[in-house]
């Protein structure tokens, strides 16, 4: 089951260049914040791709919430952010299953269950993508 996490902030921090490379991006997003999250030695990490993504299209510098499982909950613990069942455009959708879990940006909805994300994956070795789930 495939959950998104929609992000509800209002930001006041004062806006920082950080400047960073995970396989094929570059995070030249302004959010206020930098990314917390490292990247994996095959040049791509969920985490570290789901806050680039958030910075760079909402704005929104996300707090460290290890790993991908364990997004869910402090989202949940925390009113600045609303915990949904169903995938929202331009939000971080989160599965908690596996060792780890797994979270990826939302793109699109295409109707009948099915979104693009825009994601990297620590074990896919696929660097940065856009993909269809349904």
């Amino acid at each position: 089951m495939t959950r998104a996490l929609a992000l509800c902030v209002v930001l006041s921090a004062a806006r920082a260049l950080a400047v960073f490379q995970c396989g094929d991006t570059q995070d030249t997003c302004q959010c206020g914040a930098n990314n917390p999250y490292p990247c994996c030695d095959n040049g791509g990490n969920c985490t570290w791709y789901a806050w680039h993504n958030a910075c760079c299209s909402l704005g929104v510098g996300l707090p460290s919430w290890g790993n991908a499982k364990e997004w869910t909950g402090h989202a949940r613990a925390n009113a600045s952010y609303a915990v949904q069942s169903s995938p929202v455009v331009n939000s971080v959708s989160c599965r908690d299953i596996g060792t780890y879990g797994h979270v990826a940006f939302v793109s699109s909805l295409n109707g009948g269950g099915n979104i693009t994300v825009r994601e990297q994956n620590c074990f896919g070795g696929y660097g940065s993508r856009s993909y269809n789930y349904s």
